[in-house]
C-alpha cells in the first residue's frame, strides 16, 4: 500500500464491525494482505469465516461480562488483549501485512482492557504502508487525532427495541 491510513468506526448503531469486514474483503480482493482480529469476543461470529480470504489473527477468546468479572480475570484478560495487540502490529511489520482490522478494540480501550497509550504509541509508530481499522462504540477521545478517517455510526431503530435478539448471521 503507497500509504496507510488510520480509520475509526465507532457509535451506537449496528454495522462497524460489518464495515471493517467489508473493508477487508475489497482490500484482500484486490491483492493486498489483509488480517483481522477482535477483542472482547469470543471468534465465533460470522466475520471468522472469511479465513479463507484474509487472515484471522484469533487469540485467548474473551468470556465474560466485565462488570460481573473477578479483578484476578480481568487482570489476565488485559495481559492477554494487549499482549495479542503487540503481537499484530509484530507481525504486520514483520510480514508486510497492508491492512489489519482491530474489531472492537476502542470499546476494550474505553474500558480499560486496552492499554490507550499502547494502542496510541502503536499507531504513531506504524509503517506507513500500514492501513489500520478500529471499531468499537465510546471511542476514547484522545484516538481521534491519530485517524485519518472516522465515521460515527448511529442507531435510529434496532430490533432490540422490540425484543428481538442478535441472529447469527446477520448481527453475529
Amino acid at each position: 500500500m503507497e500509504k496507510g491510513l488510520i480509520h475509526i468506526y465507532t457509535g451506537d448503531g449496528k454495522g462497524k464491525t460489518t464495515a471493517a469486514v467489508g473493508l477487508c474483503y475489497r482490500a484482500a480482493l484486490n491483492g493486498y494482505k489483509v488480517g483481522f482480529t477482535s477483542f472482547m469476543k469470543d471468534f465465533s461470529s460470522g466475520e471468522c469465516l472469511c479465513e479463507n480470504i484474509f487472515t484471522i489473527f484469533k487469540s485467548t477468546p474473551f468470556v465474560g461480562f466485565l462488570p460481573q468479572m473477578s479483578t484476578c480475570q480481568i487482570e489476565k484478560a488485559r495481559k492477554e488483549a494487549n499482549t495479542h495487540l503487540k503481537e499484530i502490529f509484530n507481525i504486520a511489520l514483520t510480514e508486510c501485512y497492508d491492512l489489519i482490522a482491530l474489531d472492537e478494540v476502542l470499546v476494550a480501550a474505553k474500558c480499560g482492557i486496552i492499554d490507550k497509550e499502547l494502542l496510541i504509541g502503536l499507531l504513531k509508530d506504524k509503517p506507513d504502508f500500514l492501513e489500520v481499522v478500529m471499531t468499537g462504540r465510546d471511542c476514547p477521545e484522545e484516538l481521534f487525532e491519530y485517524a485519518d478517517y472516522v465515521s460515527e455510526i448511529k442507531a435510529v431503530r434496532h430490533p432490540y427495541e422490540k425484543g428481538i435478539s442478535a441472529r447469527k448471521g446477520i448481527e453475529y
